[in-house]
C-alpha cells in the first residue's frame, strides 16, 4: 500500500466512528462484505508474525459480533446463487473465507463458527495439506524468526549471501524480498542458519490434514476451495502456468472429494493479471467464482470475479475496518476508481 493511500485509509478508519453503517450501506448500494483471514491464534506463530499482524481470538469474536450485528451470513451456494440472479440480496450479507488452510481453521477458528452457526470457504493450496511442504512466505518468516535469535556469525553468513548489511534490520528487510522464484535461496539460508524447515512441518504441523478438512466438511459449516498449488504472485507467471496452477489444484480438491465447488482465490493479489486469464479461466477450465483482495471493490465479469476484504494487519476493531472500507469505496466512486479496469 503506498504512503498517500495508507494515510486516506486511516484518517477515514478513524472518521468511521462518526458515521452509521447503515447510511454507509445505503449510499454504497454494495450490500455484500467479504471478509477474510489466514489464522487467529493468540500463540506465537513463528511463521506468520514476521509477515503481518495476526487476529487474537478477542478481536475476532469482535468482529464477528459486529458482522452479525449488521450482516447476514452467506454460504458459498448461496453467493453462487447471488451472483447467477436466483438470490437477491435484500439485507446486507457477509461471506467469510480463510486462506492458506493453516491448522488454526480446524483447533480455533471451527468451534468458535459452529457455535455460532456461521458458514466460512477456506481456500487450500493442494502442495501444503497434511504439511508436505512450506509456503515461501512463510519459510521467509522462520528464517527472520532464526535471525532474532542467532549469533553474530550466522548474521555475517546470511549478509554474505544477500549481498547486504550484517545487522538484523536490514537483513530481514532483504529476506521479506525474496520471492516465490527465490525458494533455492530461502532453503540454502535455512542450510546456513541451521533450520530445518521439515522439522518444523512435522513437528508444528501449521497446516490442515485431510483428515482435518474431512472433519470440517462434516460439519456442514465449512466448504473448500482452490487458492493454487504452491501459492505464486500470479502476475509473475505466465498465463499457461497460472491456470495449471489452478487446474491441478481443483483436480486434487475434486480427487479427495473435499468439494465439487469449482472456485479460486488469488494468492497475494491480482493486481496485474489481465482480462484474458478471467476468460480463459472461465471458458477452459469451468471455474465457477474467483476471488481478489482489493477490499470492497465492485464484481468484475458479471460478478464472477468478488473483491474481500483483509481483516489482518492491524489492531483497529473490525468495525472501523469494515466502516472505513465503505467511506474508502465512497471515496473511489467519486473517482471512478470503485472498480478494477484490466
Amino acid at each position: 500500500m503506498s504512503q498517500l493511500k495508507s494515510t486516506v485509509v486511516n484518517s477515514l478508519q478513524q472518521f468511521s466512528r462518526l458515521v452509521p453503517l447503515k447510511s454507509l450501506l445505503m449510499i454504497s448500494g454494495q450490500p455484500l462484505f467479504c471478509p477474510f483471514y489466514h489464522t487467529i491464534s493468540n500463540d506465537p506463530l513463528p511463521h506468520i508474525d514476521h509477515l503481518y499482524q495476526k487476529r487474537s481470538v478477542a478481536a475476532f469474536i469482535a468482529d464477528l459480533d459486529f458482522l452479525t450485528s449488521n450482516f447476514q451470513p452467506l454460504d458459498y451456494s448461496g453467493l453462487v446463487n447471488v451472483v447467477n440472479g436466483a438470490k437477491a440480496l435484500k439485507e446486507p450479507h457477509f461471506f467469510l473465507s480463510f486462506d492458506d488452510g493453516l491448522v488454526e481453521v480446524y483447533k480455533v477458528i471451527a468451534p468458535i463458527l459452529t457455535e455460532r452457526q456461521i458458514p466460512a470457504t477456506v481456500f487450500l493450496n493442494s502442495a501444503f495439506v497434511d504439511n508436505i511442504a512450506l509456503m515461501f512466505r512463510y519459510k521467509a518468516s522462520l528464517l527472520i524468526d532464526r535471525l532474532q535469535h542467532s549469533d553474530k556469525d550466522i548474521c555475517l553468513a546470511f549478509a554474505r549471501m544477500l549481498k547486504t548489511k550484517p545487522d538484523k534490520s536490514s537483513l530481514k528487510a532483504e529476506i521479506l524480498k525474496l520471492t516465490y522464484a527465490d525458494q533455492p535461496v530461502l532453503d540454502q539460508l535455512a542450510e546456513v542458519g541451521q533450520l530445518d524447515f521439515e522439522k518444523f512441518l512435522q513437528n508444528s504441523k501449521p497446516y490442515l490434514t485431510t483428515a482435518q478438512i474431512s472433519k470440517l466438511t462434516d460439519t456442514g459449516f465449512f466448504s473448500f476451495a482452490s487458492h493454487s498449488v504452491d501459492h505464486p504472485l500470479f502476475s509473475g507467471l505466465t498465463e499457461a502456468d497460472g491456470l495449471s496452477q489452478i487446474a491441478e489444484s481443483l483436480a486434487w480438491l475434486e480427487q479427495q472429494a473435499f468439494t465439487s465447488e469449482k472456485a479460486f482465490a488469488f494468492p497475494f493479489t491480482d493486481d496485474g493479471v489481465g482480462a484474458s486469464f478471467f476468460e480463459s479461466a472461465y471458458g477452459e477450465l469451468g471455474l465457477e467464482l474467483s476471488f481478489g483482495t482489493a477490499g470492497l471493490k465492485k464484481p468484475e465479469f458479471a460478478g464472477r470475479h468478488i473483491h474481500r476484504f483483509p481483516m489482518e494487519g492491524t489492531s483497529l476493531a473490525g468495525r472501523q475496518m469494515i466502516k472505513g472500507a465503505y467511506l474508502y469505496y465512497l471515496v473511489k466512486a467519486v473517482f471512478g476508481k470503485a472498480r478494477i479496469s484490466r
